[in-house]
């Protein structure tokens, strides 16, 4: 997840617009809607007079607090698309006698050498990639596939000269929509790190949470996605596909093609598992004061309330036919949820506690963590009491007055689920906090905020003109089912908070 970007501290005189270039109004794709939510202080008050009319300004005065960036501004489809190739170049940058020397290169080296020299491999992936950046993926394919076979037969089957290559192919599959490829490459990736590392050490427990995040990506990756599974591949009579050992069995590998319900949810299972076995792992053998620990229980943390949220909110049967594997312990699914994941976070607030050189800042957001987790999961009944204590222990360790306020009283309330991206950001779309995007208007909203985190009365002060009611009404819809962390003030919690904000939004 893309850690949300500190906001500037200046003022901006809000009808005027430097700061968010807008663009004409069209039919919205909600798909695409976002919100980018801006402080908002109204510093004359629109009286007697209807703030919801059509003008061309709000009929007040107001200052925008932190504004967002405005420089070198990008429609979100651009934006998107930037993202998505940001790792690749245009086919501009890769002609077509680029191609021919890289194929002139690995012809030389065969007619020097063999067809099997260890030299090849480099030469395979380079034209691989150069495939690649033409949209020629299977050409692609068959090379780093080659590439692989040789890689086997001078190393043997089980060693990390594959890596690379493996790598490749499933960033390759994924390019060409086959999740089930991709995930059956990436099941070997991990059978075979686990051949090659030895128990314990640092890079078997990389490989470990590399694994558990991809599980997650899985898990993730049909959430938006109505298109059936992709078939798996029918096994191949080639020579380099009979060197390869079978990676280890999945459900994904024999579900139906239709199932996609069963795909996530066992990769969030697995997921689980992984995250579990980490932490049993980390502590057995390093002690709880080991730095890891803290961010794989977060991990951990997530993957339970994405099974809550997921999995146990959809009844038993969806627990039906998940598998246990990755020599995990022998765990029942049904204590994963809200529980479990609370536990882990009151847990990683105990390891940075105990860990020399955590600082005062660390802990105190591991707590507001705690506190979210409470808030959002309905744990209510004592988060008064938590949020008071980590209040004082933030200010006894020495915080400044501004250190305190924005953690405890930021100008842009923090909204819940803090853990998981939620719809309608940044960070659902997976786009960096200082990306600066091209809005379509903006809404003024105000709101109340209660001691326990929930959204009341939302108010439509103002919309931009040609903002489409569709927008308007989602915007209204979110904050009515949102909640927010609830702020505070000389360490005691502000009781019915009046929160002003100014949505920009593009689509």
């Amino acid at each position: 997840m893309r850690g949300i970007a500190l906001f500037q501290g200046s003022l901006l005189v809000a009808c005027s617009l430097q700061a968010a270039p807008l663009i004409a109004a069209d039919e919205p794709n909600l798909d695409l809607l976002l919100f980018d939510p801006v402080p908002l202080v109204i510093v004359q008050d629109a009286g007697a007079e209807s703030a919801v009319t059509a003008a061309a300004q709000p009929p007040y005065q107001s200052n925008e607090l932190q504004p967002l960036p405005a420089t070198k501004v990008q429609n979100i489809q651009v934006a998107l698309t930037s993202l998505a190739m940001s790792d690749t170049s245009s086919t501009v940058d890769m002609p077509a006698s680029d191609i021919a020397r890289y194929e002139a290169s690995f012809k030389e080296i065969e007619r020097a050498g063999n067809a099997y020299s260890m030299e090849l491999p480099e030469s395979l992936v380079s034209l691989a990639d150069a495939y690649e950046r033409t949209g020629d993926y299977l050409k692609a394919l068959s090379l780093y596939e080659r590439a692989s076979h040789i890689i086997r037969i001078n190393e043997g089957l089980f060693t990390l000269g594959q890596e690379t290559v493996v790598e490749r192919m499933i960033s390759n599959y994924l390019a060409q929509g086959d999740m089930i490829a991709a995930d059956q490459q990436q099941e070997y990736l991990y059978y075979l790190r686990r051949k090659v590392h030895p128990h314990r050490s640092p890079e078997l427990i990389k490989a470990m949470q590399d694994f558990a995040q991809w599980n997650v990506q899985a898990f993730q990756y049909y959430a938006f996605r109505p298109a059936p599974l992709v078939p798996p591949a029918q096994p191949s009579d080639s020579e380099a596909e009979q060197a390869a050992p079978p990676p280890p069995p999945t459900a994904a590998a024999v579900a139906p093609a239709a199932d996609i319900d069963a795909f996530r949810i066992q990769h969030l299972f697995n997921a689980q598992l992984m995250y579990q076995q980490i932490s049993n792992l980390l502590v057995a053998n390093f002690g709880i004061t080991d730095p890891r620990l803290p961010d794989n229980e977060l991990q951990l943390a997530i993957t339970n309330y994405l099974f809550a949220t997921n999995v146990i909110a959809r009844g038993g049967s969806a627990f039906d036919g998940m598998q246990q594997d990755y020599d995990s312990p022998d765990m029942s699914v049904r204590r994963f949820g809200y529980g479990e994941g609370r536990n882990s976070m009151e847990r990683r607030v105990d390891y940075l506690r105990k860990t020399p050189g955590t600082s005062p800042e660390a802990l105190a957001r591991a707590r507001l963590d705690l506190i979210d987790w409470m808030i959002t999961t309905r744990s209510r009944s004592d988060i008064q009491s938590v949020f008071e204590q980590a209040y004082k222990e933030y200010a006894e360790a020495g915080a400044t007055p501004e250190q305190i306020a924005a953690l405890f009283h930021p100008a842009l309330p923090a909204s819940l689920p803090s853990i998981v991206p939620q719809r309608f950001t940044r960070a659902s779309f997976g786009l960096p906090a200082d990306a600066a995007l091209q809005y379509r208007g903006f809404i003024d909203v105000e709101f109340l905020i209660n001691k326990i985190g929930e959204s009341m009365s939302p108010e439509l002060l103002y919309r931009s003109p040609d903002t489409p009611d569709a927008v308007a009404e989602t915007l209204l819809r979110s904050i009515r089912r949102a909640q927010f962390r609830p702020r505070m003030l000389d360490g005691k919690l502000v009781e019915d908070d009046r929160i002003t904000l100014r949505y920009y939004y593009t689509y």
